[in-house]
């Protein structure tokens, strides 16, 4: 598609795919390490400002808030779902709100501010995306628990949990991100 037809200009585009890598891996890490080190504030005052940039950046803010806000509603009730279960646990310094931490939703909708933009190229391959999220969504999780931002059973069924979990949600995303496109493509979204 030509600039004429809608589409944004080159640098554009490649502006807003490193300032959404930039903007999700500095908030991942605010708000992990802020969990790990008793600070679970610190992750949700950064990403918090940073959702409403991005989605001005990307120019489609009604497509960005339903990717960002179910990303987030669907990582609150599965780690949730972790957490009740005794499955997962967050240490005292790192909750805040619950039973999953209010840092780890903003990790989500972060999660969620990358599917139109950085990893556009993953969702617009929904089985792509799921075999992906399949692997490295329970890796990230392993990350947070080495940074000491929580505590993860070990046992077979906490991962093939992670495992349904994340390739569910990557299907999700994926199927969003389908229809906000058909929604802006016949003009229904900005």
């Amino acid at each position: 598609m030509s600039e004429a037809e809608g589409a944004i200009p080159r640098w554009r585009f490649w502006l807003n795919i490193v300032v959404n890598t930039v903007l999700f891996k500095v908030a991942w890490w605010v708000c992990v390490l802020g969990g790990a080190w008793g600070h679970p504030w610190a992750g949700v005052l950064m990403t918090l400002p940073a959702l409403p940039l991005h989605a001005w950046l990307v120019g489609a803010w009604r497509a960005e808030a339903v990717i960002i806000l179910s990303a987030g509603i669907y990582g609150y009730l599965v780690d949730s779902a972790l957490v009740l279960s005794g499955l997962m646990v967050f240490p005292e310094r790192a909750q805040l709100l619950g039973p999953s931490p209010l840092w780890m939703v903003m990790l989500w909708m972060g999660f969620g501010a990358t599917v139109r933009t950085a990893l556009r190229f993953l969702f617009a391959r929904p089985w792509i995306a799921v075999l992906t999220g399949a692997v490295v969504g329970p890796l990230s999780y392993r990350g947070g628990e080495a940074l000491d931002a929580v505590w993860i059973d070990k046992s077979t069924s906490t991962t093939a949990w992670l495992v349904v979990m994340w390739a569910l949600g990557m299907g999700g995303l994926s199927a969003l991100l389908r229809g906000t496109d058909a929604r802006a493509r016949r003009g229904l979204d900005g």
